[in-house]
């Protein structure tokens, strides 16, 4: 829809009625990983709220309970089921850090 009433002779173009559209495109991200970032936004956000007494006045990375919660939360809601690591594949993903 195309909105060309504006004072300044502009013209406005509302796609999607005005409701949010997906403009990813061959760009930015998609539905599914934006879910999962405002998820863990929302969790961190609650747990800052909680705890913010017991935290000091810096930069914190996401828990990474919350970060698990939501990545198996996202797994569990399309039907994949995820099997735990095995000790030679814990001990591998050490050597990285």
């Amino acid at each position: 829809m195309l909105i060309n009433n504006m004072k300044n002779s502009k013209m406005v173009y509302l796609i999607g009625k005005g409701r949010i559209a997906n403009l990813v495109a061959a760009e930015g991200h998609p539905p599914e990983v934006m879910m999962m970032s405002f998820s863990n936004q929302l969790l961190s956000a609650i747990y800052i709220s909680k705890d913010s007494h017991k935290l000091d006045k810096k930069v914190y990375s996401v828990p990474e309970e919350i970060d698990n919660s939501v990545a198996q939360n996202s797994l569990e809601s399309t039907g994949i089921n995820i099997d735990n690591p095995t000790k030679e594949q814990i001990e591998y993903e050490k050597s990285w850090k």
